[in-house]
């Protein structure tokens, strides 16, 4: 007796992603450009956490959050973008279990913890981010990606 369940019927549906134009730039283009005041660095990044409340309280977490991944407008209004490693928290434990960008990854991304990533882990990547804003260079910096991730 086969006791599988039967796959699912493949359904051959279009799928489409849309995402608003942001007419401006990416923050890790505007970091190179020029630095940001304390008090500019403390609303920006505000402002994010403040944007990346709304997918946490809906259960999903970036995993990827960086400047490359972060916009800004000609206004400078930031933008959050790229959701590509978006975990949702139903699905813990099926995504890749290391996901993100080493020099801003939080401890259990690092470990392989995917299991205990939260919006906490989106956090501490946004806390690596302001103090690159405020200091000027990344606290975690290394040639070589397991430097890093050590």
């Amino acid at each position: 007796m086969n006791l599988t369940p039967p796959a699912p019927p493949k359904i051959n549906i279009p799928c489409y992603l849309v995402s608003q134009l942001i007419d401006g730039m990416s923050l890790e283009t505007r970091i190179k450009e020029s630095r940001f005041t304390p008090d500019q660095s403390a609303e920006l990044i505000a402002t994010i956490a403040e944007a990346l409340h709304h997918p946490h309280q809906r259960g999903l977490y970036h995993r990827d959050i960086k400047p490359a991944n972060l916009f800004l407008d000609k206004e400078g209004k930031p933008y959050v973008g790229d959701f590509g490693l978006a975990l949702r928290q139903e699905d813990f434990g099926t995504g890749h279990h290391r996901a993100g960008t080493p020099p801003y990854m939080s401890p259990e991304l690092v470990r392989g913890e995917g299991h205990r990533v939260d919006g906490r882990s989106d956090i501490f990547s946004l806390s690596v981010i302001f103090y690159e804003l405020l200091v000027g260079k990344r606290p975690f910096r290394s040639d070589s990606t397991p430097a890093i991730l050590e």
